[in-house]
């Protein structure tokens, strides 16, 4: 994937602050692999929620191989910042506002997207909501909670993390330090940070397996239709 952004004065993203804005122009994109089937039907913008090592782009890429989506994931481009030598502290919020220029770009041709990423941010939640609404099309958004965060730890040592990731269980993204002291008590508190829209909208359990989420999932997305 191939991106410039020109930052306008981005902010630290924390819970309930400015991300910041970019005027950002993409000349590839990461798309899904080849869809078995578009089961579904029009065009759709889905936010997908969860902490790191809840699933959420395992999930995202199954649903994409079996509905005709576009997966937008806010680590590929936090990543390539930072691989191309934007600061950590800049590089989160240019993500998020690349992230929305590229999923109003890619709805407003037509193509249903999954909004691959954390939604602890209000300016995240609000802009997909109203990429959606100016648009016209079906707003679908589903989170991925671990009633027990520690289920998770395991997940974290056994994926092959990108740079702007969590490292591991016992390893913070590199750069960074544990925001509330140790790996558990950080994805406690992230995870009560999430967001979620007023209407409609479904909670999977992250430990659950990968199947029956999938299959929630499927079924959620085909009961919104028109």
């Amino acid at each position: 994937m191939w991106l410039g952004c020109h930052l306008m004065t981005p902010k630290p993203h924390s819970p309930g602050r400015s991300i910041g804005l970019a005027a950002c122009w993409v000349t590839g994109a990461m798309l899904a692999a080849e869809p078995i089937a578009d089961l579904y039907g029009g065009t759709v913008l889905v936010q997908l929620s969860g902490v790191p090592g809840s699933g959420k782009s395992t999930l995202a890429y199954e649903i994409a191989n079996t509905a005709d989506y576009v997966v937008v994931n806010t680590d590929v481009l936090k990543s390539c910042l930072l691989g191309s030598g934007v600061p950590m502290s800049d590089a989160g919020g240019a993500s998020y506002a690349v992230a929305l220029g590229l999923s109003s770009d890619l709805v407003a041709q037509g193509r249903s997207v999954i909004l691959d990423s954390p939604c602890r941010y209000r300016e995240l939640l609000d802009g997909g909501e109203s990429i959606a609404e100016a648009a016209g099309i079906r707003y679908a958004f589903i989170e991925l909670w671990a009633p027990d965060v520690s289920v998770l730890l395991t997940r974290l040592d056994e994926r092959e993390p990108r740079i702007s990731q969590v490292a591991s269980a016992t390893a913070p993204v590199p750069g960074t330090a544990w925001e509330f002291g140790t790996a558990e008590a950080t994805l406690s508190e992230w995870q009560e940070q999430l967001l979620r829209p007023d209407g409609d909208w479904i909670r999977l359990n992250a430990t659950h397996p990968r199947e029956a989420n999938l299959e929630r999932a499927l079924e959620y997305l085909e009961h919104r239709r028109p």
